[in-house]
């Protein structure tokens, strides 16, 4: 079979990729192999790889070929993120509901593909799952054949030269719109529409889709220089999904409360603090980001400010995910009633939130991420009462935390769990990093402002499963020994902005697992300059 591929080796991982799925059995494979030898010799304008990538997309089944298709409105070699992609699936409905949850399901779909060779992971999180996707240009390419073949959607790119165009398409990706928007648009049968760079010419049609697009479900404007949404987007009753990421939008109109099938709404990066009365009528949303990005080289604890809650938010009981919301007395004592969310970031936390706060968070049996942010870098976040039915994989403190927070209860039973951990402006006196070790499954580990001493140690057999470590503005440290056997599983070291340290940490060399080691902000380089510039006058001399 190889020599039908002429060696190629998209083809071959493609062919395995079937393969690997079928049965074990001579059978199945050689009815496979008569369709490969009919599929090479049926279209002569396809060369081997293109024929073979066009019996693999066949093979689909019926279900992932939507979300195959869909990848092909991103720009070639685009980083598709895989939450982004999810979401973008669900609200176009092209997830079956299960026994799992719509974005378990997702998911698996991609993993699926991925299996398939159709998708590849270009990065995971540190705890191994796929964090960004990408499509293969050759794969791209059948996929914008097939999806103009079955008039899945419309491409632009900047010169209106359309890359592929489905004669029946309602969805329409902008890649680029560098001559304003094509007249072919037709805002009336518009179902999909998604931009994927800072537009300045969509910023004057917009409001045409607003006011002309009725059955929308997807609208993507994200950094388009937008300052007002109009009333008239409320009339958009099919909407399930708009993202106005990176935008000028300072309010929402009241209007957008009759939209009764929305399921994400997307504003960060935008300088939206309020949500008008009646938002809790939304009854389907499923993902809600907002918050305002006020420092974005995030060195200083306020670098980002959270939305006011409103009303009746604790009653939407199909919420995933959640963030950022500012912390109030009646929003923390009902914060219990969304036992159903996955990830929640709340700022603004006053140490006087916080018994209830933990009192909420117990009630929580399927939350995997959480943030927790004080209002300002001096207040005591009191989270020795922390406890949930399922610990979370990922947790995020930002503020001041009591020296024996660490040894607290959820630490000392239920840290183990953790994947991912963030401390930062917690001020410790004592070394975290002591208590921390502790956490045999934590695989990634940032700490920012979070100790006051001046020497880190990593002794044997700490953070055996740690893959990456950010220090980060720990201002007083000048010293971190890595004795050996700690670190052993480290990937990836990142030293910034400590700087007191003047020195390559003492036992770097026992890291064999070490693939990048990022120093930014630090005098380590000057030292490390200066003795290469002495051996080479040595070696001159």
């Amino acid at each position: 079979m190889v020599e039908k591929c002429d060696g190629l080796p998209l083809a071959l991982v493609v062919i395995g990729s079937i393969l690997s799925l079928k049965t074990k059995s001579i059978k199945e494979w050689k009815l496979f192999y008569d369709q490969l030898i009919w599929e090479l010799h049926r279209n002569e304008n396809l060369n081997h790889v293109g024929k073979i990538l066009n019996l693999s997309y066949k093979y689909l089944p019926v279900y992932l070929k939507n979300c195959f298709l869909y990848c092909a409105m991103f720009p070639e070699d685009y980083l598709i993120h895989r939450k982004r992609l999810i979401r973008f699936c669900i609200s176009e409905g092209f997830i079956e509901q299960g026994a799992c949850s719509l974005e378990d399901i997702a998911e698996g779909y991609l993993g699926e593909l991925v299996r398939r060779s159709m998708l590849h992971v270009v990065e995971t999180n540190s705890f191994g799952r796929m964090k960004c996707l990408r499509m293969h240009d050759l794969v791209r390419e059948l996929a914008i054949f097939q999806s103009a073949k079955e008039s899945f959607s419309t491409i632009f790119d900047g010169n209106h030269r359309v890359i592929q165009e489905g004669l029946d398409s309602c969805r329409v990706s902008m890649l680029q719109c560098g001559k304003g928007i094509p007249s072919s648009i037709d805002p009336f049968r518009l179902r999909t529409f998604i931009t994927c760079y800072r537009c300045m010419a969509l910023s004057s049609w917009y409001s045409s889709i607003f006011s002309k697009s009725k059955y929308l479900a997807v609208l993507d404007l994200s950094y388009l220089p937008i300052e007002v949404v109009t009333d008239s987007v409320g009339e958009l009753f099919n909407l399930r999904l708009l993202c106005l990421d990176g935008t000028n939008v300072k309010e929402l109109p009241k209007s957008m409360t009759k939209l009764q099938n929305l399921q994400t709404l997307s504003l960060e990066r935008t300088k939206l603090l309020n949500f008008p009365q009646g938002f809790s009528k939304l009854k389907k949303l499923r993902y809600l980001f907002a918050l305002q990005l006020l420092d974005v080289t995030d060195n200083f604890f306020s670098s980002w400010e959270a939305v006011e809650p409103f009303k009746g938010l604790w009653n939407l009981n199909e919420l995933q995910t959640l963030g950022a919301i500012k912390a109030s007395e009646l929003f923390v004592a009902k914060l219990g009633n969304l036992s159903q969310l996955r990830a929640l970031s709340i700022s603004d936390v006053r140490s006087k939130h916080c018994a209830q706060l933990c009192v909420s968070l117990s009630k929580m049996h399927q939350l995997s991420r959480l943030r927790i942010s004080a209002c300002n870098e001096d207040e005591l976040l009191q989270l020795d009462d922390l406890t949930f039915p399922n610990p979370p994989q990922t947790l995020e403190l930002y503020g001041r935390l009591s020296e024996g927070t660490l040894e607290s209860p959820f630490f000392s039973s239920h840290g183990s769990q953790l994947l991912q951990m963030k401390l930062s402006w917690c001020q410790f006196v004592e070394s975290p990093v002591t208590h921390l070790s502790k956490l045999s499954k934590l695989s990634e580990l940032t700490l920012t402002q979070a100790y006051t001493g001046q020497q880190l140690d990593f002794h044997a057999d700490w953070f055996l499963n740690l893959k990456r470590i950010h220090l980060r503005d720990l201002p007083h440290v000048n010293q971190i020994y890595i004795h050996e056997g700690a670190l052993v599983s480290l990937e990836h070291l990142c030293i910034s902005g400590l700087l007191e340290l003047r020195e390559v940490p003492v036992g770097v060399d026992f890291l064999k697992s070490l693939k990048e080691t990022l120093l930014v902000r630090t005098l380590i380089l000057q030292s490390i300059c200066g003795r290469l510039s002495l051996i080479i006058s040595h070696m001159c001399t």
